[in-house]
C-alpha cells in the first residue's frame, strides 16, 4: 500500500469536505465554537472518552493499522461525525469508526511512554496526534433528527459516500436507505414530499446516478441464489436487475441456467421473463405429475407408515427428483435458446445469399441494358447507312430510266 498516494487522496477528501462546510462561520474562542443556528451542523473538539459507537453503525473496521500509519504521517484531515445523545452526555458517532479506533490505539501506545523516545515514529505522534489528545478530536456535531430512521439513514449516507463501491453492500444499503425515506415522505404534507431515487442520489453527492439507484434497488430484491451467481461470475448487475419481477422459483431456475451455462469472461445471452417462466411452469408440472402418481398410492393396513416409506422410496429411484427436474429445464431452455440462435443465423445466412443474389441480378440487368443500348445504337447506324445506300440506288435507277 502506497501510502503517499493515499495521503494525497486523504488531503484531496479534506479540501472536499471544508468546501461542503459552505458557508459556516467559524470562530474559535478556546474550545468553543460558535456557528450560524441554521447550519445543519456544528464543529467541535471533544474527548475521545467522550465518543462512543452507535450500535446502529454495521460497517466493518478494518485495516486499523494501515490507518494509524496514515495518522501518524498526515495527521486527522477528516472531523468525525457524531450526534449528541443528551441523557447520557456523550457524543455518538455516525462515521469515522475506523479513524477513532486507530486514534484510540495511538494514544494508548505514545502516551504511556516515560521519557523521550527518539524515533520517527513518536516525533510524528508528537507533532500530528498529541494535540488532539490535549485539545480533543475534531468533530463535526450533526443537529439533525435523532429518532432511528434519521441517524441510520446519516450513516448509510457517511459510509456510502467514501466507502469502495460493493455490489452486495451498496445494493443492500441504498435499498435500507430508500425504506427509510419512503417511510419519512409519508409523514410529510403533500407538498413537500420527495423523489426518493432522486435523493439518495443527491444524499452520496452524486457518486451514483439515479438510474443506477434504481438497478441497485432491483439487484437487492433478487434473492441470495440468485446475487451471488452473478456476484461470483462476475456478470454486471444492469443485465440482471431487469429480473427483479421473477417469482422466487423462477430466480431460482435462472440461478442454475447461469451456473449450468456461463463461462467465465465470457457473455451468456440470458433467457427472456417469458422462456423463465415457460420453463417454470413445465418444471412445476412435471414435479406436481410425479407428486401425483405418488399420491396414488393409499395403503389401508397397519403397516401404512413402513408401506409409505417404501413406496416413496421405489417412486424415488424411478423418479427425477425437482434438482434434476430443474437442470432438465435449463437444458431444455439452453436447447431452445440454441435452436432459437440456429435459427436467426440460417435466415440470416439466407438473407445474406439472397440479398447477394439480388446484387448479381442487378450488375447483370445495368450490364445488359447497356449491352442493347450498344446494339440498338448499332442497329441504328447500319440502318441509317442502308437508308442511305437505297437512296443513293433509287437516284440511280431514276437517273437511268429518264435516258
Amino acid at each position: 500500500m502506497n501510502l503517499n498516494m493515499l495521503g494525497n487522496d486523504l488531503k484531496d477528501s479534506a479540501k472536499q469536505s471544508l468546501q461542503g462546510l459552505g458557508s459556516l462561520n467559524l470562530s474559535q474562542e478556546g474550545n468553543r465554537t460558535s456557528v450560524p443556528d441554521t447550519a445543519p451542523r456544528t464543529f467541535k473538539r471533544i474527548s475521545y472518552q467522550k465518543i462512543k459507537s452507535s450500535e446502529l453503525n454495521d460497517y466493518p473496521i478494518d485495516n486499523i493499522e494501515e490507518m494509524e500509519q496514515l495518522l501518524l504521517q498526515y495527521g486527522l484531515l477528516n472531523p468525525l461525525n457524531v450526534n449528541y445523545i443528551e441523557d447520557n452526555d456523550i457524543y455518538e458517532l455516525e462515521s469515522g469508526d475506523r479513524r477513532l479506533h486507530a486514534l484510540q490505539n495511538l494514544f494508548q501506545r505514545y502516551e504511556n511512554i516515560d521519557g523521550v523516545e527518539d524515533t520517527v515514529e513518536y516525533k510524528l505522534y508528537c507533532k500530528n496526534i498529541h494535540p488532539l489528545y490535549v485539545n480533543g478530536i475534531d468533530c463535526m456535531v450533526e443537529k439533525g433528527d435523532t429518532d432511528r430512521d434519521s441517524v441510520r439513514a446519516r450513516i448509510i449516507v457517511h459510509n456510502e459516500s467514501v466507502r469502495p463501491f460493493d455490489a452486495l453492500r451498496t445494493a443492500e444499503k441504498i435499498n435500507e436507505l430508500a425504506e427509510i425515506y419512503t417511510r419519512q415522505n409519508k409523514n410529510l404534507p403533500k407538498e413537500q414530499r420527495f423523489n426518493v431515487n432522486q435523493r439518495i442520489a443527491d444524499d452520496l453527492k452524486g457518486k451514483y446516478t439515479v438510474r443506477q439507484i434504481i438497478r441497485y434497488k432491483n439487484f437487492d430484491s433478487l434473492i441470495d441464489e440468485l446475487k451471488e451467481v452473478v456476484i461470483n461470475h462476475g456478470m454486471s448487475i444492469s443485465e440482471i436487475s431487469t429480473y427483479h419481477t421473477l417469482t422466487v422459483d423462477e430466480q431460482a431456475l435462472l440461478a442454475h441456467y447461469i451456473k449450468q451455462y456461463h463461462i467465465p469472461g465470457e457473455k451468456l445471452t440470458l433467457p427472456s421473463i417469458e422462456e423463465i417462466r415457460d420453463m417454470v411452469d413445465w418444471t412445476t408440472e412435471s414435479n406436481n405429475s410425479s407428486e401425483k402418481s405418488s399420491s396414488d398410492i393409499q395403503p389401508d393396513n397397519d403397516n401404512a407408515g413402513s408401506i409409505k416409506e417404501e413406496t416413496t422410496s421405489d417412486f424415488s429411484a424411478e423418479n427425477e427428483d425437482f434438482e434434476e427436474l430443474k437442470k432438465k429445464a435449463a437444458k431444455k431452455l439452453k436447447e431452445n435458446k440454441d435452436n432459437e440462435n440456429d435459427k436467426i443465423q440460417s435466415t440470416a445466412l439466407a438473407i445474406q445469399k439472397k440479398t447477394k443474389q439480388l446484387e448479381r441480378d442487378f450488375y447483370n440487368y445495368l450490364t445488359d441494358s447497356e449491352q442493347i443500348e450498344l446494339d440498338l445504337s448499332t442497329f441504328i447506324k447500319e440502318l441509317e447507312t442502308s437508308i442511305e445506300t437505297l437512296s443513293n440506288l433509287k437516284e440511280s435507277v431514276t437517273k437511268y430510266e429518264r435516258r
